[in-house]
């Protein structure tokens, strides 16, 4: 099961990175990009407001959903809504499971619970579109869209599957809807999910809307603002427009794209575009009021897939994307996987953890150490610290690994030798089509090739492999490449106190982010608590200080694990490491480097 998600998530991607492509036409009249106008088919429905909403419990979780719905059955555990008008062509779902689970067994099998769910509930299921499996803030929680039918109609619906620490249960959030109900209710959805509350966890209450950080307002210098696209037919500017004049933005974002046409734009004038200095911080606060705007940003690129690029939120988390389709044909030729990229790009819409982009053009880009080397197969002599420290220097390498073996299916296999003892920590190995695992047993030795995918849950998936070691002269060993030096060039730390962090985050909590998130931290303080398994503990100004103030820190490699067994509650200790997010409900968060002193 736990293949079968990883395949429908590379499927979400390709839908994705599709989005906003399709035939061009041969329009000439000059448009500017602040002159579309949208021609309403269906009204997209904002009925969420929490003063009047309605609320349900189920063990520690709290859903909070518009009145408008109707309830149809009073289940206690599956309660089920329809919309205003009563009719089931637009539903509402709740399922609560009381199984007794662990927040690591939900991780684990949050595949099944998946392909279950959607199997058991929807006919005809279409694969996964328009959605990203992605994890809620601070809470463990994933939501996706699908395609199925719904009474012989064609029907879409999204979906949020949520664990209840307080009962180890799981919360299915499921909303559907046939094609020809009288709204849309998908924003209200995204309203629902945003603001779940789980009692147990770090999030206990809205999300903020905050407005995006680092963005320089545009010069009033116009530069080029007539260039024209060129396309085999000559040079045209393009007018967008769609199949038919009654659809919206809203609703093709919402169905399948495969009869849609989008048209592109010609590059902006200079005072059209808005610089981003940090795509990361304009993904995360994105609104709906920076639809159909000119942005300008440097991101590094995560895939590339047709004449679209996809670049993550985090590089080293595989949920959450910005995907940018281009304008001009084969603009991608020469990019690979790791580059750095600079573009100009029209914003579409931001849905389920997915920012789409399109008439994007290349400003500039540069290779880097995170780059795909073609051709080229990295040995990796220590498997088990290259899994554990993998980050953006190495998505999408073609790596050699020999190691023992276990799990082995017709499909593929596991290693699990001398990674720390929890149901996490593995690389997982997906064979290439035409290779077999026939002859090989658990315990076996083998060497393989095969590309670095993603890292989920301490897990490292090696996909596209082939049984054997590697022919040839391209071939080098990790501490040779030049991602290995770039990985593991001196961090200049900036250097403080535990009691300073939380004080400039009271003061004042933009400042404290410009200061000192995304930077590489050397932190002095006390540690306040230790988690019982190693993998994390906090650290305050004093013994007193309470969790809500204190620093936590991440550990990340055995070796700090075991320097941390030294260590105990009210011991003085500096650490080293990068500081990946700042709240005013978790504090600082921070990725461990290394354990200095107190040890």
């Amino acid at each position: 099961m736990r293949n079968r998600l990883v395949i429908i998530i590379l499927a979400i991607f390709c839908m994705l990175a599709a989005a906003g492509c399709g035939s061009e036409d041969t329009a000439t009249t000059d448009v500017a990009a602040s002159s579309i106008q949208t021609k309403p088919l269906r009204e997209m429905k904002h009925g969420f407001d929490l003063d009047k909403n309605k609320e349900l419990t189920f063990g520690g979780i709290t859903v909070s959903f518009p009145d408008y719905w109707i309830q149809y059955n009073d289940s206690s555990d599956n309660p089920f809504y329809c919309a205003e008008t009563g009719d089931k062509i637009a539903e509402l779902l709740f399922k609560y499971d009381k199984s007794d689970m662990t927040e690591d067994d939900f991780a684990s099998k949050i595949s099944e619970i998946i392909a279950d769910y959607l199997e058991d509930k929807t006919s005809e299921l279409s694969d996964v579109t328009i959605g990203v499996t992605s994890e809620s803030e601070d809470i463990p929680a994933y939501t996706i869209g699908y395609n199925g039918k719904m009474d012989d109609n064609e029907m879409t619906g999204r979906c949020c599957f949520v664990y209840d620490p307080i009962d180890g249960g799981t919360l299915i959030l499921d909303l559907r809807q046939t094609d020809n109900t009288e709204y849309m209710y998908f924003d209200d959805f995204n309203e629902m999910v945003s603001n779940i509350i789980v009692e147990g966890s770090i999030k206990q209450n809205p999300v903020e809307d905050i407005e995006p950080e680092n963005i320089e307002e545009p010069d009033s210098k116009t530069v080029n603002a007539n260039i024209k696209v060129s396309n085999s037919q000559g040079d045209a500017t393009y007018e967008e427009e769609y199949d038919t004049p009654d659809e919206t933005e809203e609703n093709i974002s919402e169905e399948s794209e495969a009869d849609t046409s989008y048209k592109v734009f010609p590059y902006p004038g200079e005072d059209e575009i808005t610089n981003v200095d940090d795509y990361k911080s304009f993904y995360r606060n994105y609104q709906s009021a920076y639809n159909q705007k000119w942005y300008r940003m440097t991101m590094p690129i995560y895939s590339v897939s047709g004449n679209s690029i996809i670049v993550h939120d985090d590089l080293d988390n595989v949920l959450g994307m910005i995907s940018v389709h281009f304008a001009e044909p084969n603009a991608t030729s020469p990019l690979r996987r790791g580059d750095e990229v600079t573009v100009v790009a029209l914003t579409r819409s931001k849905m389920l953890g997915a920012l789409m982009m399109y008439s994007g053009y290349i400003d500039s880009m540069r290779k880097t150490a995170n780059s795909i080397v073609d051709g080229q197969v990295i040995i990796i002599d220590d498997y088990v610290s290259f899994a554990q420290n993998y980050d953006s220097h190495d998505i999408g390498k073609t790596i050699q690994i020999t190691a023992p073996v276990e799990n082995v299916t017709e499909s593929g296999f596991s290693i699990r030798e001398g990674f720390p003892d929890d149901i996490t920590s593995s690389i997982s190995v997906e064979l290439a089509d035409g290779e077999t695992t026939e002859g090989i047993k658990d315990g076996d030795v083998v060497t393989f090739i095969g590309e670095t995918h993603s890292q989920m849950w301490n897990r490292l998936f090696v996909e596209d492999a082939h049984i054997g070691a590697a022919k040839g002269s391209n071939v080098v060993h990790y501490n040779e490449t030049e991602a290995y030096a770039e990985k593991n060039k001196p961090k200049t730390y900036i250097s403080c106190t535990a009691g300073q962090l939380d004080s400039d985050k009271d003061n004042n909590m933009m400042s404290a982010k410009d200061k000192y998130l995304g930077k590489d931290l050397e932190i002095s303080g006390v540690i306040v608590d230790i988690d019982n398994k190693g993998k994390d503990f906090h650290i305050g100004a004093n013994s007193s200080t309470g969790l809500a103030d204190a620093i936590y820190c991440s550990v990340e490699t055995e070796e700090q694990r075991q320097k941390l067994m030294k260590l105990s509650k009210g011991s003085a200790v500096t650490v080293r490491g990068n500081c990946y997010k700042i709240g005013s409900l978790v504090g600082y968060m921070v990725k461990l480097d290394d354990i200095l002193t107190g040890y």
